[in-house]
């Protein structure tokens, strides 16, 4: 099926990894008789070159599944299937949105539900296949330039007194930035020495009021230094104005990181997190590219502290314009969001060194690092905890990585009731990969 598929993408422009998709999906494998007999693998109904056959099907009805018997094409041959499909996609006004998302695969597939096929779940069955047999190696189009940038060297670790305070325990800095951590303990090297005054860190709890914390100028002046300075426009970057930075060294592209997540968590996504996440995706850009970072980073960040939710703040999670208990008060989602951008930069840089602003795909274990940073701030490096342990980081992001439950931390400021179980489905970093982040392994 493969060549006639890439054929087909290079003359309509469906993607070839949902054509295989469908025609694995439609015709079980090629072992169906409306395929074995008549060469339809998509399970087209009508006429076709060869006339037509008919044979029951079930549809999603009303809530219910139903048997019916209807006609389908009939090909001469596998290529007059794939081509036919083909065709169908693409000048059919039914198909209209998915062909807006031709180049990119996961969007397309989702795009087919309920318009395609009535299965509820039938793009999330495609996307499954698709991610378990790395089907994309087939599409034809060119990636989005953020696909194919290269890797620069690994972030230096954090100096050891970065997640240090003044008593030799740990400051956790956590979402929302410039806060208070245990015993008020500052976070040094963030931005130059005029700009560095008392910018501190501060614990994230799991109830929507927080451990009190205060917001401060240095702070926001700090994240604001952090904006990139010769960033190229990319998919996942916006270039903010110009500046003067230090050219980083790229090197040989590292791998790309292709192990497919668990079928239930793309179900999860795809039935949850998608739709909320798109509607603010053009804010997530804006905002983002104001602040210099990756915007799959900032929306995976909204998703996970209230879903996205456009009357509420990712920074606390409360409702916009509710006072805080620390005082601050966020009247828009936009200025949310851009505290939000703000404390990733400040607490990825402070406790695990990485600099969110360079422009560069990050690898999964550095994703893990920023979200836990954003989380638990330095509790996880001073416990010997690796992030890839976090659910909120990487729950879901294998078989392995479900059933998370929080790290058995027993500290009094933990942000988080250690040893209970982490409830969502996934965590940050299988929302950063299915918004086709370039991560690399």
């Amino acid at each position: 099926v493969a060549p006639g598929a890439i054929a087909a993408q290079q003359r309509w422009g469906v993607p070839a990894s949902v054509t295989i998709a469908q025609a694995i999906e439609e015709s079980d494998w090629g072992t169906s008789q409306l395929a074995a007999d008549n060469h339809n693998l998509f399970g087209i109904k009508g006429s076709g070159p060869a006339g037509a056959a008919y044979y029951p099907t079930q549809e999603f009805e009303g809530g219910h599944w139903i048997t019916i018997n209807a006609a389908f094409r009939a090909y001469h041959n596998m290529a007059e299937s794939i081509s036919d499909h083909a065709e169908l996609l693409a000048t059919s006004g039914h198909y209209g949105r998915a062909m807006a998302d031709r180049r990119v695969p996961d969007a397309f597939a989702s795009d087919l539900t309920g318009v395609y096929a009535t299965d509820p779940d039938y793009g999330s069955n495609l996307i499954a296949t698709m991610k378990l047999y790395d089907l994309y190696q087939y599409d034809t189009t060119t990636q989005p330039a953020a696909q194919s940038r290269q890797a620069a060297p690994a972030h230096p670790a954090a100096p050891a007194n970065q997640a240090a305070t003044s008593s030799g325990t740990a400051a956790a800095p956590s979402p929302g930035g410039g806060a208070a951590g245990p015993g008020g303990a500052d976070i040094p090297g963030l931005g130059s020495p005029s700009a560095q005054a008392k910018t501190t860190a501060r614990y994230r709890t799991a109830t929507p009021h927080r451990t009190a914390s205060h917001r401060t100028a240095s702070h926001r002046a700090a994240s604001q230094q952090a904006a990139p300075q010769h960033a190229t426009l990319t998919a996942d970057y916006t270039t903010a104005a110009p500046r003067h930075r230090t050219a980083v060294r790229q090197t040989a592209a590292a791998a790309r990181y292709t192990t497919p997540l668990p079928g239930a968590v793309t179900t999860a996504y795809f039935t949850g997190a998608k739709t909320p996440i798109g509607r603010s995706e053009q804010l997530y850009k804006d905002v983002a590219g104001q602040a210099g970072i990756s915007w799959k980073l900032l929306a995976a960040c909204d998703w996970m502290q209230c879903q996205s939710d456009p009357r509420r703040s990712p920074v606390h999670g409360e409702k916009l314009g509710s006072v805080n208990r620390d005082g601050s008060v966020y009247g828009t989602k936009s200025e949310a969001l851009t505290q939000c951008a703000a404390d990733m930069i400040t607490l990825a840089r402070a406790v695990y060194g990485i600099d969110l602003t360079v422009p560069r795909p990050m690898s999964i274990r550095s994703l893990a690092e920023v979200f836990a940073a954003y989380r638990w701030g330095g509790l996880l490096k001073k416990h010997g905890v690796s992030a890839m342990e976090l659910p909120y980081s990487v729950a879901g992001l294998t078989d392995n990585h479900t059933k998370m439950q929080w790290p058995s931390i027993r500290e009094p400021n933990a942000p988080d009731k250690p040893g209970s179980k982490f409830k969502p489905a996934f965590g940050a970093v299988p929302v950063v990969l299915s918004l086709k982040y370039p991560a690399t392994v």
